[in-house]
């Protein structure tokens, strides 16, 4: 009896266990949302908020979906707290999201700003209007507003803010309160403890400077703090690798200027003792040594040793051994005191050419870039081959970038080319005016494909061949013209071309009459190798002189009338420049004759030879371009023609020749209307120094000599023309601007001995 009553007592606890267990997993399932509400939002909308959160009426409640919402909720970055409630509510559990939102920014006020507009200083927040406040990223505008007004020499500026926030609307106003202070500039740099390095020499090395009349020597701490690491790099340079540099400042009394000592330990200077280059077998000893830097006996540079290695690894490179490297290591020796230099080189085995990958070219075809390299699938390896051929992809005037790149093939001799391009704008429509001392005021129309593909449809672009139309018109000028070039005939370096023109030309500055011509020409043109090529041109137009004075010479009212000319031309160019669009370095020579006769249709027969050179330098810096450019011209009437005519011959003077010196007015002149006519014969030297000042600015000086002789006999006979001054180049968003203020050395009796000032506007870069 016993044994069944405890029997049937722990079958009921047994049952109440599991009864309750039930009732649990019951009320856990069976519960459902039977609302969810958000409360405190007065600027993110209830619809928006909802929209984030996954707990909907009519499915179970899930704390762990509740809380997965509130982690959602906090995410979208627009409230600073965030909870949940759940309570009974109908048969149900309500869910209700309680918030708390950022507030809204409807206003930032700036105070104390004078230096800056406000304009500029609303650019560097990061806070905006009708935007959520944050706080942190606020904390950051303020730091960043501090930091501009630092780079401006404005160290003590204090930036301060407060924000009101409207409780009923939680709308916040910004008020940010700037002290300026006054700008501190440094008034001396002095060096300490600079025995053997003059202060001179270090001051120079300091992008921080000296307050004066030119300089505003703005103390900047950040740039002083680099300053220290720059002098460290002269004492380097000059073997002093152990030198220690600590810069102190001495504020005056009202914090207007300061005094920066630059406190220097020298150490000992290390001297470059022996040199030695192991583990080359297949380049010369003198080869490499040609490439060294270092010498024994001057001063050791870490600098230098790495670039000696670079520039002996350069030489295998250029012969083909891309595996090879070049470890240089030093050691101090104890008896001579003088640091003992080596160089391991592993040689490696010579790399030929495997495939040439192209990449990044969207527009332009394969067989484009392909055609300008100048090493091809299974060739060696040959570092001049490389430069030139990304000098070439870059004077097509089609990539912002060109790199060449090597990576492994599936055959440990060869490695694989990958060229990798990134195009540019290559077609352009450009319109607007402009302004020269020849032309006066002058609009233009301009459309050019530089990457033109005739059989490219829709696109037309890709093919790497050039069309433009051009019109211009203006004050004294009436141009159009249409022109088309295919660089490259059936894949061979042959060219094709032709040019149609209208062009006018009325009476004024340098021009004694009204000139038209319209007409074309076609051009046939091919390269031989890199640097040279010949042209050959076939030209037919219709020349029409009207309009010169009634009181000028017999032999210059002759000139007037209709003419058909009909000439060819074949000429020669060698192009070595580095580049044709800013050339640095290089030499470019162009020379050709061209003949019209009435044989080829015309109705004057004369000759024409012209050639010019220019040779470009950087004798002192290489961001600075000396220039010399010589040009020579002869010309002769043959057979029925009594002289050249007046629209073939030469002139000189002016902003594209002799500057200094009126527009054509350097040569012969009509007796009676002191107008120019031109000469058989002409030549002038140009001399011009550019420095670049900044990215958009250039400055140059020049000097200009030559003369226009009447006969090709009198050629250089009589003294030269002379003229010197300086200009600028500006880059502007509307075009190029060409300012030059020439002055003439030796005018003719007469004129006026003042400068003049030759100023151009057209085109967009």
């Amino acid at each position: 009896m016993t044994t069944t009553r405890l029997l049937l007592c722990s079958v009921l606890i047994l049952l109440g266990l599991c009864g309750t267990a039930f009732s649990e997993e019951k009320k856990e399932g069976e519960f459902q949302v039977t609302a969810v509400e958000v409360e405190g939002n007065k600027i993110v909308s209830t619809a928006t908020i909802l929209a984030k959160v996954k707990t909907r009426p009519g499915d179970r409640v899930s704390q762990q979906t509740v809380d997965e919402d509130i982690k959602r909720l906090y995410g979208t970055g627009f409230f600073v707290d965030v909870s949940a409630d759940i309570r009974p509510y109908r048969e149900g559990q309500r869910v209700r999201f309680q918030i708390k939102e950022r507030p809204l920014v409807v206003g930032i006020v700036i105070t104390g700003n004078r230096h800056f507009r406000e304009a500029k200083l609303r650019e560097e927040l990061k806070t905006k209007e009708q935007e959520l406040l944050d706080r942190r990223q606020l904390k950051e505008d303020m730091e960043r507003l501090e930091q501009l007004y630092r780079t401006q020499g404005f160290h003590l500026v204090q930036v301060s803010h407060e924000v009101k926030i409207d409780e009923a609307t939680n709308k916040a106003t910004l008020f940010i309160a700037i002290q300026e202070g006054g700008k501190i500039r440094v008034r001396l740099i002095r060096f300490a403890g600079n025995d053997h390095l003059s202060a001179k020499r270090l001051r120079r090395a300091m992008a921080t400077k000296q307050g004066w009349w030119f300089t505003a020597g703005y103390y900047r701490p950040e740039v002083l703090e680099e300053d220290v690491e720059r002098v460290k790099g002269v004492y380097r340079l000059e073997g002093y690798s152990d030198v220690q540099v600590q810069a102190n400042t001495i504020f005056d009394e009202r914090k207007r200027w300061l005094a920066v000592t630059m406190g220097v330990t020298e150490g000992p200077q290390y001297l470059v003792g022996e040199i030695r280059l192991h583990g080359a077998e297949k380049v010369s000893l003198q080869e490499l040594e040609k490439k060294r830097l270092l010498t024994s006996g001057q001063p050791f540079s870490q600098e230098r040793l790495s670039q000696d290695a670079a520039s002996i690894q350069s030489v295998y490179f250029a012969k083909g051994y891309m595996a090879a490297s070049v470890e240089p290591a030093t050691a101090l020796n104890v008896q001579t005191k003088r640091v003992d230099v080596s160089y391991e080189v592993s040689e490696g085995a010579i790399a030929y050419v495997g495939q040439i990958i192209i990449r990044g070219n969207v527009k332009t075809r394969d067989l484009v870039i392909r055609r300008e390299l100048r090493i091809a699938p299974g060739e060696r390896f040959d570092g001049e081959k490389l430069r030139r051929s990304k000098e070439r992809l870059y004077n097509l005037g089609y990539f912002e970038e060109v790199t060449l790149e090597t990576t492994p093939s599936d055959r440990p001799d060869r490695r694989n080319l990958v060229v990798t391009v990134k195009e540019s704008k290559t077609g352009e429509f450009s319109f607007g005016g402009g302004f020269s001392s020849v032309d006066k005021f002058i609009g233009f129309v301009e459309i050019v494909q530089r990457n033109f593909d005739l059989f490219n449809w829709p696109s037309f672009v890709g093919g790497g061949q050039e069309v433009k139309f051009q019109a211009q018109a203006g004050t004294r000028r009436r141009d159009f013209e249409v022109s088309f070039t295919e660089p490259w005939i059936m894949n061979r370096p042959y060219l094709f071309g032709f040019d149609l023109f209208n062009k006018t030309r009325t009476r004024g500055e340098g021009y004694s009459f009204d000139l038209t011509r319209r007409g074309g020409d076609l051009r046939l043109g091919h390269a031989f190798g890199d640097l040279d090529r010949t042209d050959f041109t076939y030209r037919l137009e219709r020349v029409s002189v009207s309009d010169i004075a009634d009181t000028a010479s017999a032999a210059l009212r002759d000139e007037v009338g209709r003419n058909t000319l009909a000439s060819v031309a074949l000429s020669y160019t060698r192009d070595t420049r580095d580049n044709v669009f800013n050339p640095k370095e290089g030499v470019f020579l162009t020379s050709g004759i061209e003949t019209a006769s009435t044989l080829l249709g015309g109705s004057k027969e004369f000759w024409k030879w012209t050639g010019s050179g220019s040779l470009f330098l950087h004798p002192l810096v290489e961001s600075q371009v000396l220039e010399f450019q010589l040009s020579v011209g002869l010309a002769n009437e043959f057979g029925s023609s009594k002289t050249v005519p007046i629209f073939e011959r030469f002139f000189a003077g002016g902003a594209e020749s002799i500057r200094g010196y009126r527009e054509r007015r350097v040569g012969p002149r009509d007796p009676v209307t002191n107008d120019p006519i031109g000469g058989e014969s002409m030549a002038v030297f140009t001399t011009e120094y550019t420095i670049p000042i900044a990215e958009f600015l250039k400055g140059a000086l020049f000097v200009d000599v030559g003369n226009v002789w009447n006969r090709i006999g009198e050629f250089a006979r009589e003294g030269f023309k002379s003229g010197a001054g300086a200009g600028a180049r500006i880059k502007t968003p509307f075009g190029p601007v060409k300012l030059d203020y020439g002055w003439p050395i030796n005018p003719d009796p007469g004129e006026r001995r003042t400068g003049r000032v030759h100023f151009s506007a057209s085109r967009a870069f």
